[in-house]
């Protein structure tokens, strides 16, 4: 008989369903949002597509984007898709121009030479 153990990976999150508990959370939170812009919608029972009312097409564009931002969030982390949106509606600068720096002296006033110090010491070397 083979005996099965259960693994724990602690560098991984604690999952529900696929989800994360923060994603979790964030789904919660939209829907508690959603239900409470359908219920405080003003003429709640206007219709508008095929009979179903405005308040409930609300609460689920709202749902809906939170999933969407939820299951994006999976595929690469938020602060690529805060850069993306950022640098695509050219809010953030494409290109840096770097402060102007004063060039270097060549050659330098402070570079002291001794090749006629070491010169002598190696002519006197090879004389014994």
């Amino acid at each position: 008989m083979s005996v099965v153990r259960k693994v724990e990976l602690l560098n991984t999150p604690y999952r529900f369903y696929g989800l994360t508990i923060g994603q979790l959370l964030m789904l919660v939170v939209a829907v508690l949002a959603g239900i409470y812009a359908w219920t405080n919608m003003p003429n709640a029972n206007m219709k508008v597509f095929n009979g179903l009312p405005l308040g409930f097409l609300v609460c689920m564009f709202i749902v809906c984007g939170a999933m969407v931002f939820v299951f994006a969030n999976q595929i690469k982390p938020l602060q690529w898709w805060r850069n993306k949106l950022l640098y695509t509606l050219r809010l953030r600068p494409n290109v840096y121009v770097p402060c102007r720096q004063p060039g270097h002296i060549y050659p330098d006033a402070n570079i002291i030479e001794g090749t006629t110090q070491k010169a002598k010491d190696f002519s006197v070397l090879a004389r014994k």
